[in-house]
């Protein structure tokens, strides 16, 4: 078995008339005088570059773009915190915390309380300890 079919000028010329005419691979492969595959053909085809005859008649429209369907997400509500209670003189235990508390011990002996008032964003402390802290971290 060859590879390859055996090109000839006569044959080429052949198939680019057919292609251009319309006819499918596999016509233009029964109409050639040896046996070749629509494969090779087609092969033929794309190496050179010929337009098909259907394809050449056809007028493209250019397409309309779908407008994009955006999701419409709820609005988020504003989260309404609850009122902060005061801190007791003695402080805050270390169940009794939150996010926004100052977490300063206050004393040294148990029961561990913490300073509770109210933190510095992005700090563990309210202002009065946090330059505490940081005055502490640079002299040592």
């Amino acid at each position: 078995m060859t590879w390859g079919a055996d090109w000839t000028v006569e044959r080429k010329a052949l198939v680019k008339r057919l292609w251009g005419l319309g006819y499918t691979a596999s016509q233009v492969a029964a109409q050639l005088d040896i046996k070749v595959t629509r494969n090779a053909v087609i092969g033929l085809v794309h190496r050179n570059r010929w337009a098909h005859g259907v394809m050449t008649m056809i007028k493209h429209k250019p397409r309309k773009p779908h407008p994009r369907k955006h999701v419409k997400r709820p609005v988020p509500r504003a989260i309404e915190l609850p009122p902060r209670k005061k801190v007791p003189a003695g402080g805050l235990t270390i169940f009794d915390l939150l996010d926004h508390h100052c977490r300063w011990p206050a004393g040294e002996k148990p029961p561990f309380r913490y300073c509770g008032r109210e933190a510095i964003t992005g700090s563990s402390y309210c202002t009065a300890h946090h330059r505490q802290a940081h005055s502490n971290a640079r002299s040592g």
